[in-house]
């Protein structure tokens, strides 16, 4: 399952991506101020107790979760900050409507083969060893 679903390359894809982005944003000064980190915490609904922040609830949940308050605020820091980057990017991305209509035609192209003509003779002396066979399955 994880070959098949190539998990290492995605993880490092994963890793480069948030490393990019984050690096984009320090470069063009996006920052995420103590408040306002603060306020989006204290809206998240499992922190909340009868509709209010509750320091304890906060400390017990992040502890089931095996998170320490610090790592959970770097967490959500970096979270608010890739939405915000995801936000500037989106909002001053321009598309034109030929680009819309050339990416949906991209998207949705498909092909019909009737046959397909190959030469035998390539496909002379053909040596498949287990491993080969392995590997491809």
């Amino acid at each position: 399952m994880i070959k098949m679903f190539n998990v290492k390359q995605q993880a490092i894809d994963g890793l480069i991506d948030t490393t990019l982005l984050r690096q984009t944003a320090e470069k063009n000064g996006l920052r995420v101020a103590d408040a306002e980190l603060a306020e989006s915490i204290t809206r998240i609904p499992a922190f909340l107790n009868n509709g209010a922040f509750d320091n304890q609830r906060y400390k017990q949940v992040l502890g089931q979760n095996r998170l320490t308050p610090e790592t959970f605020e770097t967490m959500q820091k970096e979270e608010i900050l890739m939405r915000r980057l995801r936000s500037v990017i989106s909002k001053n991305a321009k598309v034109s409507d030929l680009e819309i209509l050339e990416w949906y035609n991209w998207e949705n192209t498909t092909t019909d083969i009737k046959y397909v003509v190959f030469k035998p003779q390539m496909y002379e002396n053909v040596e498949v060893t287990d491993q080969m066979i392995e590997e491809y399955y």
